[in-house]
């Protein structure tokens, strides 16, 4: 069951939570969001595959001394 908050004079305390909510409503628009949605950093060493390509180059020279 709700029941009011006992206050002391009932004009000032709606003033007052008129302000409060000002106030609230204010600092929700001026909020920045917290979400970084960028895409993720792309790493250099990953995308060249280094060790792949040294794997291949070895196969190629094996494959040309087998010759």
């Amino acid at each position: 069951m709700y029941r009011a908050i006992p206050v002391g004079s009932k004009l000032l305390q709606r003033k007052w939570d008129q302000k409060e909510r000002e106030i609230h409503i204010a600092r929700l628009r001026e909020a920045k969001p917290s979400v970084d949605v960028r895409e993720p950093t792309q790493f250099r060493h990953i995308k060249k595959k280094l060790k792949k390509n040294q794997m291949l180059e070895g196969k190629s020279y094996n494959m040309m001394l087998n010759r």
